[in-house]
């Protein structure tokens, strides 16, 4: 019997032999499947990553980040969000003036925030995205950035770098925005606060606007991109001046002309925290710079004081938030005579 080795050898000739054209080795193909982006869950957030983004852990500052390139210095991408209630957290148009700053551009007006942030729906929520170029030069710098009011949190994307490096990122970033799912709730439940001599409950989707000088409460209501202002102003009684100044002055802000007597201008009469209160509804051809304005207007009087609850914005923003306002107004009450 031939050794086991001899043996091995002999059939591998044999085979050979058979088959002719087997005997030149064919060379080795190697095929690549195409890469599915992953899938990342986290606590409020999920998303595809993707291409070749390595992802890393976030920190005190950053819920989580990623490398778009990792060459000298790397491209990265953040995110990271602020409670819904911080002073001009949601506010589209303040989060694109700070963003501008850092890029060493002049802060837009309303109406070029308007042009220059994209609104898409991702998720059942709507998100604006934009992308911002710095002065032009050699060292131009670009920002891509998004962002979304999601339950009880404003949360950014962003990424910043060399202009021609980010561009080559830019349908990726645009594709990771819309793979995001929010596992947060969708609305917050309405609680009451107080402040001061306040309290009230402010509507789901109201923005806080901060502390503001001689205002009790600031808020912003409706489209973020193009929102009503509300607020409430108490006033010495004898710094309220007569109401008929007041009523023109009020008419004014919205575009109107003035009326000759307070009678003219027609006045609802309500129940404001159990006080008589009177309630304007102005609604004109606003100004060259905020067309198509309309202003609602509550006041009463209390102590020496007298009240004002207004809220001013575009007819149409203000027509779809009436209804909260008034929720609004029913819910106030003074804290002393609670």
């Amino acid at each position: 019997m031939a050794p086991p080795k001899l043996s091995l050898f002999l059939l591998a000739c044999a085979l050979a032999a058979l088959c002719p054209g087997c005997r030149k080795e064919e060379p080795i193909k190697a095929y690549q499947a195409p890469k599915e982006p992953a899938h990342v869950h986290h606590e409020r957030l999920e998303w595809k990553v993707p291409g070749q983004w390595i992802e890393w852990p976030g920190d005190e500052q950053t819920y989580a980040g990623f490398t778009l390139e990792e060459a000298d210095p790397p491209l990265e991408m953040t995110i990271s969000a602020l409670p819904r209630n911080s002073p001009s957290a949601a506010d589209v148009q303040a989060n694109v003036n700070r963003w501008q700053r850092q890029l060493g551009l002049p802060a837009s007006s309303p109406e070029e925030v308007n042009q220059l942030a994209t609104k898409v729906v991702v998720d059942e929520r709507p998100l604006f995205i934009v992308d911002l170029l710095g002065p032009p030069g050699d060292q131009q710098k670009r920002i891509l950035g998004a962002m979304v009011v999601e339950g009880d949190r404003v949360w950014f994307f962003k990424a910043t770098g060399p202009t021609q490096r980010l561009a080559q990122h830019k349908q990726e970033f645009n594709d990771f925005i819309l793979s995001l799912k929010f596992n947060g709730p969708k609305d917050r439940l309405p609680q009451r606060e107080t402040k001061n001599d306040l309290s009230w409950i402010a509507p789901a989707g109201w923005e806080n606007g901060g502390d503001k000088p001689l205002r009790a409460l600031t808020f912003f209501a409706g489209d973020p991109n193009d929102p009503a202002e509300v607020m409430v102003t108490p006033l010495g009684g004898t710094k309220f001046g007569d109401l008929l100044t007041n009523i023109n002055r009020w008419r004014a802000q919205v575009g109107l002309p003035p009326v000759a007597k307070a009678d003219d201008q027609p006045t609802e009469r309500i129940q404001l925290a159990g006080h008589p209160a009177a309630y304007f509804d102005f609604t004109g051809p606003g100004t060259p710079q905020r067309p198509n304005q309309r202003l609602l207007l509550v006041m009463t009087a209390l102590d020496n004081d007298v009240w004002f609850f207004k809220m001013i914005g575009p007819k149409d923003t203000v027509a779809a938030e009436k209804s909260n306002f008034d929720t609004f107004l029913k819910s106030v009450q003074f804290v002393a005579e609670k």
